[in-house]
């Protein structure tokens, strides 16, 4: 192999690292995201579960 063909080498793994990394990193970003919404949703679901267990429970002692 020559000098050339060797440095050729280098930047193009160069550049594939890069690439790789910047894919990664938008990759893990999405993944935090949705973790995030995930637990915001979780949290929404378990207020609502609340409310509706307290709505049954004052529609249950309420005179009809």
């Amino acid at each position: 192999m020559t000098h050339q063909n060797i440095t050729e080498k280098k930047l193009l793994t160069q550049q594939q690292l890069e690439n790789v990394v910047k894919e990664h990193n938008i990759a893990d970003e999405r993944r935090k995201a949705l973790y995030n919404q995930a637990l915001e949703l979780q949290g929404a679901l378990k207020v609502l579960q609340e409310l509706d267990n307290a709505s049954n429970t004052s529609s249950d002692s309420e005179p009809t």
